[in-house]
């Protein structure tokens, strides 16, 4: 995989914006996750993918996704100021069914919340 390859963070959350993926599981989630992400952009898609502290659930070219159905916000927090260590992610997407809020940008990079939640209502 190109890891080079640059993808608008905004593109890559609208893809996953409003869809209805289910809440009660992380596994059927990231699966469901991963079936929306291949069906638009297919090779780019990387699940597990490295990242400082840890694995990153999804790395679409350099936009890194990850799913969180439980945890603290510090926790989250602090797992994404690790994430945004690494030189090869250009952004990073929250996918939650938490009410969260995180920074616009974390250590220069974007990032987005997505609230799963909210497409059900």
């Amino acid at each position: 995989m190109n890891t080079l390859c640059k993808l608008d963070i905004d593109a890559v959350t609208a893809v996953l914006a409003g869809k209805r993926f289910p809440l009660e599981d992380e596994i059927r989630t990231q699966a469901a996750i991963s079936t929306a992400l291949r069906a638009k952009f297919g090779a780019l898609v990387e699940r597990e993918a490295m990242a400082p502290g840890g694995r990153i659930d999804f790395k679409v070219a350099d936009i890194g996704i990850e799913v969180k159905i439980k945890g603290s916000t510090g926790a989250i927090f602090r797992q994404f100021c690790r994430y945004a260590q690494a030189s090869d992610l250009g952004g990073l997407i929250l996918i939650t069914s938490k009410a969260i809020d995180l920074p616009s940008t974390i250590l220069g990079k974007p990032c987005r919340v997505l609230n799963m939640g909210a497409a059900w209502l």
